[in-house]
This record gives structure tokens, sequence and C-alpha cells, in this order.
């Protein structure tokens, strides 16, 4: 069983600037001492070397799963993968992970450890012993000691990649189901 990190107050800087990276627009957001803060950035939404056309129609694009239980991550990693081209479903605990991938049977499912209801091991097990080797489970976490890759390659895991993500690393295996779609 994973451990849980502990709960922040906020977003860190890196969260933001990547949760920034993903708009370009102008927010004001309230600073919790009667006043705003204005936030403005103008960065392209992804950066061009993800912008990699599938060529194919939206219904041939492989179905990529997220089961992320916090909202912010699940939303940018779904804004990412749609812009690729891929069809994109989400899930925001473990349980309905699971309920998703019988229905849905994706090709891929990108998996957080420290879900709520179900963790992210019990997940890949139960997605494994359901659809077999035919789909590709990521596990997609901020545990990333080689002890947290083992456990996660026994729960059934094919790879493993650290948050924040990167995305090179993820676009190239999602070619990978891509191009044996």
């Amino acid at each position: 069983m994973g451990r849980r990190l502990p709960a922040a107050g906020g977003m860190g800087l890196k969260e933001t600037g990547q949760r920034i990276s993903l708009s370009s627009r102008r927010k004001a957001l309230p600073t919790g001492w009667g006043g705003q803060v204005s936030l403005e950035a103008r960065t392209p939404m992804v950066p061009e070397a993800l912008a990699v056309a599938t060529g194919r129609p939206a219904l041939q694009s492989p179905l990529v799963l997220i089961v992320e239980d916090h909202p912010d991550i699940r939303d940018s990693m779904r804004v990412i993968l749609d812009f690729l081209g891929f069809r994109v479903a989400a899930a925001a605990d473990g349980a309905e992970g699971v309920e998703k991938a019988l229905v849905l049977r994706p090709a891929v499912a990108l998996v957080d450890i420290g879900l709520p209801v179900l963790d992210g091991y019990q997940v890949a097990r139960r997605m494994r012993a359901a659809l077999g080797p035919g789909i590709l489970l990521v596990a997609c976490t901020a545990y990333d000691d080689p002890e947290d890759r083992a456990l996660a390659r026994a729960a059934g895991f094919d790879r493993h990649i650290a948050k924040p993500v990167n995305w090179g690393d993820l676009t190239s295996w999602l070619e990978e189901v891509t191009r044996g779609a």
C-alpha cells in the first residue's frame, strides 16, 4: 500500500507555472487580504514539441483514461491529451476509474497511486485482471523511489512516470499505442 503525501495548503510555484502555461488569458485572484493579484500568461496552450498531429479521425484515436483525484492535474492532462488528438475519459477516484475502464476499455490508463477509495495499486490489479495485456497501464505519480517503481510493476503497471509529467516520455509511449492501434 502506498503512502500519501501530506496535503498542501495551496498550489506551489511549479504547479502554478504549469497551470498558467496551459492558458493564455488574464485572471484576477483574491489574495485573502481583501485585495487581488492579477496574473497574465501569454504562452501557447501546449509547447510546440507536443503539438503532434496523429493524422487519425477522432473516432479512431486511442482512448486514454486518466484516474487522478486532483482536479487541476486531471483537467490539465485532459486538455493536453485532447489537444494531441486522443479521446479522453477521466475518473476522480480508484473505484470510478475501474468502473470506467471496464465499460470503456481504454487503450491507456494513466493512474495516480495516492487515490481515494481504491489506491492506484488496487486499480492496476483490477484493470489488469479484467482487461489483460491489451491496456497500457501507466503509474503517473509523485511516488518515484525505486521501491515505489517495484510496487507499481508488481501491481501490473507497464510504465511509471513521475509528476510533474515528462510529456516527451509520455507522448512517445502514447505514440507506440497509436501505431499499434
